[in-house]
């Protein structure tokens, strides 16, 4: 049984989020690795490298809501 175009559309459109979604995830894993390398090489005090490090991981969560959501149909926070 043979697919229909439509069919295959819809599949390589799926697969084309899927490949986005992965490099996505992995660009925000280097920039949350890189940040908390630079926190760590800064010595911050105690109380700002906590801040600092939950700001940089709400920021990273974000980022990874929006990839997800935008694999779905609907971005959270549009960038084009």
């Amino acid at each position: 049984m043979l697919a229909s175009p439509t069919a295959m559309a819809a599949s390589r459109f799926s697969m084309d989020g899927l490949i986005d979604l992965v490099i996505w995830l992995a660009i925000a894993a280097v920039v949350f690795y890189l940040a908390k390398w630079l926190i760590a090489q800064m010595e911050l005090e105690a109380p700002f490298d906590k801040i600092v490090k939950i700001v940089v991981a709400l920021i990273v969560f974000i980022c990874v809501l929006n990839a997800l959501f935008s694999g779905l149909g609907s971005p959270f926070i549009p960038l084009r």
